[in-house]
């Protein structure tokens, strides 16, 4: 059909895609678009690094690229004579020409720096996210055993570019989301087009139960059970899915969708489910950026976002087990992860913090938490601080707020002779009253700056008749009564009088 995009001639309905085969026969599976579709679609994902040309026309390939589109090309960056100084020729080559070359960082592919010589041509992040070994030149691996190699799976990571449709699960060769043949993104029923969905892809699950069991799959927008009379199921058991954009569980009212979180880990921008559709959560890890309904977790874990990241949930969130995630890089908000629940969090199962490179200090305080209300209480794996530092949780589930505080260590040895008896009480009458700095006033065990009774009451907690002094954890005799009632009257009767010269 007449595709010429610059003789002027309208294409009526876009120009009919009604290809003629050899001998009539079909030869080709493939979708097939109209002529305009295929110009755009080559113009739109041609070359390396589509997703970074932002419409201004500033580079080479964007200009070549404009130029195809408006029939305005033109021979400019080659000249008769490029090298030479007139500023007319050859401008764009001799800027190409003179840009600096990258070099990649030395631990790029980990294998060069290992003994091997040459790396397998796959960067050591992607490995890591992989479960692969960077030491190791695996490219002719199967790290999810669908017949791709390692290699071939990081080229199409790199290179993908969207599917002409949605890409529909229609389990050719089994339930597994990873193997390819699985699913088909031609329109056309009558063949198939085998396309394993990207995260510019829209994949939809319209029937039976499909398994996520290995690392590596990913979506733009995925959709299990996207009409009405749709029924199917989503199984993440292991590995990791990545969803670009949104996950809906149920694509109307009426669809029955149901996804299953067990194992592995699910992330997404949003999640999302239709009022017939359902989602349990019993183990794997959910990081999640907007969940639009309540949640019931029975096992596993939430872990907001990205590094750091905010998770909000649009309804209430009960903790019946499992854990919540948080990690902390700064605190200042942003730099730690946050849960948002509008409604109800039943607080329960256990809240872990992880430190990412980030000493807390003393008056550190960390939002975690924003609810409509909130009750329960959760177990805590919290991460050692410095110094005397330590974390408190006493506003966690009335103000959301995580704290960190100065612990003053209670010591009653106030002539520092490594035990706590009588001559400590002296110390003690000696100075009470006085105040001033912390931890500079004999008599002052609690470090409040002030010599008072309450130091009193740590001496009393800590008296050991004479034996070496112990921690406070561990338990020591109280004074005697008849002790405690003579101290009681040395107090009552006190009162400050000038010290005698005491002389040798």
């Amino acid at each position: 059909k007449d595709a010429d995009a610059n003789d002027g001639v309208s294409l009526s309905a876009g120009g009919a895609a009604n290809p003629l085969w050899k001998g009539g026969v079909v030869t080709y599976a493939g979708t097939t678009d109209t002529a305009a579709q295929a110009f755009d679609r080559v113009l739109d994902y041609m070359g390396a690094n589509w997703w970074t040309r932002d419409g201004v026309i500033d580079t080479p390939d964007e200009r070549i690229i404009n130029e195809a589109r408006t029939g305005t090309g033109k021979i400019m960056a080659w000249a008769d004579d490029p090298w030479n100084n007139d500023p007319a020729e050859g401008a764009e080559w001799r800027a190409l020409k003179n840009t600096p070359q990258t070099d990649r960082a030395t631990d790029w592919d980990t294998e060069i720096s290992v003994g091997y010589g040459v790396g397998d041509g796959m960067p050591s992040y992607w490995e890591l996210q992989h479960g692969l070994d960077p030491n190791v030149r695996d490219n002719a691996g199967d790290f999810d055993s669908d017949g791709y190699t390692n290699l071939e799976e990081y080229l199409n990571d790199i290179a993908a570019w969207p599917a002409p449709a949605p890409i529909i699960f229609d389990g050719t060769t089994n339930s597994r989301y990873a193997q390819i043949t699985n699913w088909d993104a031609n329109i056309n029923v009558t063949f198939d087009h085998p396309w394993q969905p990207s995260k510019y892809d829209e994949a939809q699950i319209n029937n039976g139960t499909v398994v996520v069991d290995a690392v590596g799959q990913h979506a733009g927008t995925l959709v299990v059970a996207a009409n009405a009379a749709n029924m199917a199921q989503l199984d993440i058991t292991g590995g990791w899915l990545n969803v670009a954009d949104a996950v809906i569980v149920g694509g109307t009212a009426t669809s029955v969708g149901t996804l299953n979180l067990s194992g592995g880990k699910l992330r997404t921008e949003l999640l999302t489910k239709g009022a017939a559709s359902s989602f349990n959560f019993t183990g794997g890890v959910l990081a999640a950026d907007v969940v639009t309904f309540s949640v019931l977790n029975q096992g596993g874990q939430i872990a907001p976002g990205n590094s750091p990241g905010v998770t909000w949930v649009m309804g209430d969130l009960t903790m019946q087990s499992g854990s919540i995630e948080i990690e902390i890089a700064g605190n200042q908000a942003g730099e730690y992860d946050a849960i948002l629940v509008d409604g109800l969090l039943t607080a329960g199962g256990t809240l872990e913090v992880l430190l990412d490179g980030y000493d807390p200090v003393d008056g550190d305080e960390f939002e975690l938490f924003n609810f409509g209300s909130a009750t329960g209480g959760f177990a805590f794996s919290f991460p050692s601080l410095s110094g005397n530092l330590a974390w408190d949780t006493a506003d966690l589930l009335s103000t959301g707020v995580l704290s960190v505080v100065a612990v003053v260590t209670e010591n009653a040895d106030f002539d520092g002779d490594g035990d706590v008896d009588g001559r400590d009480f002296l110390t003690w009458q000696r100075g009470y009253g006085e105040t001033g700095q912390e931890n500079n006033l004999l008599g002052d065990a609690n470090g409040d700056g002030t010599v008072d009774s309450t130091d009193l009451e740590v001496w009393q907690g800590q008296y050991s008749d004479g034996s070496p002094l112990v921690a406070e954890s561990i338990a020591v005799p109280e004074p005697s009564a008849v002790v405690l009632w003579g101290l009681a009257a040395m107090i009552a009767s006190y009162r400050r009088v000038p010290l005698a010269c005491q002389c040798s």
